[in-house]
């Protein structure tokens, strides 16, 4: 199997600038593994939202600290994003 990798950077992405960021999964080819680097805490809905609809044809890996991976894979499975305080 030939598959290829994304690479979304958002540790240094104000959230209200993460979901442009995010826009790469767009352009990435079917059964590609992308790669979503997190630092911050905040899930910004549109971000998650936006993966969320291309992780029926992506493998999406939440790479970061564990309790920003924790909400971010949470919101991604869910499509909840909780207040910063309720984790």
């Amino acid at each position: 199997m030939i598959t290829g990798t994304v690479r979304v950077d958002l540790t240094d992405v104000d959230p209200t600038r993460q979901r442009h960021r995010a826009a790469a999964v767009e352009a990435a080819p079917d059964g590609a593994r992308v790669v979503v680097v997190v630092a911050a805490l905040t899930v910004e809905p549109a971000t998650a939202r936006l993966l969320r609809d291309h992780a029926h044809r992506l493998s999406i890996d939440v790479q970061g600290q564990p309790r920003a991976v924790q909400r971010w894979v949470d919101a991604l499975r869910t499509g909840d994003v909780l207040p910063l305080g309720a984790v």
